[in-house]
């Protein structure tokens, strides 16, 4: 009979401490008019890794979002937003990721997040029949929740991310749609949904993670 004795120990591994990455998606606004439309959107990330799972970056999205209906109030707002965001990932309240276990490999990459940042709208928006245009800016508080799933390079390290996100962007005014309602009690809000791909690379960061050796 033999026996295998497992006593605490640490884990260490290399990891890269930035990412830069591409990705598109759908944009759905909820502002002052009836119906929210689909639209299109895209974006650039550059991120910096304090451990494999917990990342500060910038954000660099820019597209269309588009409400209400043709015969009554409408908007299309081609927008640019730029904003600086935090998240963590649920891999970091492991002991140690464990790439035997499927289910934990994978659901390490599971995140939650929020920043601040800036938007710029540039709005056609048409109401009782007459278009106007507006360009304005805006303050906005972007939320995020997703997943990371990684690809390793020949060193077993983690090389790219295939990103799934969802977020919601809150402003601080009521501008997205044109203002279509200045009698309006809540602000503009909208929701992007996404899928990306980011490369790691750059300087190597030593991540211990406390754990059971055999």
């Amino acid at each position: 009979m033999s026996f295998v004795l497992c006593t605490p120990g640490f884990a260490q591994y290399n990891f890269y401490k930035y990412s830069f990455g591409v990705g598109g998606g759908i944009t759905l606004p909820f502002a002052d008019t009836r119906k929210a439309n689909y639209s299109l959107a895209n974006q650039v990330v550059v991120n910096y890794y304090f451990t494999p799972h917990i990342t500060t970056g910038l954000e660099l999205q820019f597209g269309n979002m588009r409400g209400g209906e043709r015969d009554k109030n409408h908007f299309t707002n081609t927008f640019t937003l730029i904003n600086w965001n935090v998240r963590m990932q649920l891999g970091q309240f492991y002991d140690r990721f464990d790439r035997l276990s499927n289910f934990y490999w994978l659901a390490r990459g599971l995140y939650a997040g929020a920043g601040i940042g800036f938007i710029r709208n540039n709005v056609l928006a048409v109401k009782s029949g007459i278009g106007f245009t507006s360009i304005n800016h805006d303050l906005i508080i972007p939320f995020n929740a997703g997943l990371n799933l990684y690809l390793p390079d020949f060193y077993g390290r983690d090389r790219w991310e295939i990103n799934f996100n969802m977020q919601f962007v809150a402003a601080m005014e009521d501008a997205m749609d044109g203002n279509l309602n200045p009698n309006s009690h809540f602000n503009d809000v909208y929701n992007y949904f996404s899928t990306g791909v980011r490369y790691k690379f750059g300087t190597l960061g030593l991540d211990k993670r406390k754990g059971r050796i055999k």
